[in-house]
């Protein structure tokens, strides 16, 4: 999800480039004064960093989610054993290879499965807990900074906007995964067992990424029924 997002804010923020390049140029040739106020800039900053801080927080609780479903559905749903590498042994022509036992590969299996776990759960609450807190602070600042003119403003519309075309576009993609792979997990027989989907990492990323599609779907529809509210000449009647 992470790659995903951020393959998709790259693009984004080239695009926004271009478009304040271009409307630059076109000021700057029609003779108009071009100023950038630093209240504007740290404004734009508080919400470029809000947006990155929900995209850590969002694959934080992914991660969480994952681990519950590893948890709670068996941890070969999300994870793959994670096996410790050892160096080989030289062998000595006279010698053979020793081979695993079963019981010994079974054990160790579930050794790396345990671990694969625990290492999800860790990296969850990391992403989560750096997510939440620098939200947080960037939250409050905006709150301090911003008049309430300002917190209906382009640049606010602008930042539901993006979030809204980031989570729209993340579920979507994840939905159809998420559903393919857990179809695929309990109903056909795995080929490999190293090549075959886990569902818990996808399925964790549509449980926390429709919700927040659907929040900010509609906190963009409430400020859009708020405009054509206050516009001139509407009533009702």
């Amino acid at each position: 999800m992470l790659g995903f997002v951020v393959a998709i804010l790259i693009l984004l923020g080239l695009v926004a480039a271009i478009g304040v390049a271009i409307n630059f140029v076109l000021r700057l040739r029609s003779g108009e004064t071009v100023s950038f106020p630093l209240r504007l800039l740290f404004r734009a900053y508080l919400y470029l960093i809000s947006i990155v801080s929900i995209i850590i927080l969002m694959v934080g609780l992914s991660g969480l989610v994952q681990a519950g479903l590893g948890a709670t559905l068996g941890k070969e749903f999300s994870y793959s054993p994670a096996f410790k590498v050892a160096a080989p042994r030289p062998v000595t022509p006279e010698e053979r290879p020793l081979t695993p036992a079963p019981d010994q590969e079974e054990t160790g299996r579930e050794e790396g499965l345990d671990r694969a776990l625990k290492e999800g759960i860790l990296n969850g609450l990391s992403f989560t807990l750096v997510g939440g807190v620098v939200l947080g602070l960037h939250l409050w600042g905006r709150r301090r900074l911003e008049s309430e003119e300002e917190h209906s403003s382009m640049l606010n519309r602008s930042y539901l906007i993006l979030l809204l075309v980031i989570f729209s576009v993340a579920a979507l993609i994840a939905l159809p995964s998420a559903v393919f792979d857990t179809l695929q997990y309990y109903i056909l027989d795995s080929v490999d067992e190293f090549r075959q989907g886990r569902p818990g990492s996808r399925l964790a990323t549509a449980i926390v990424t429709v919700p927040a599609w659907a929040y900010f779907l509609n906190a963009t529809l409430g400020i859009l029924r708020r405009q054509e509210a206050e516009a001139p000449g509407t009533q009702e009647g």
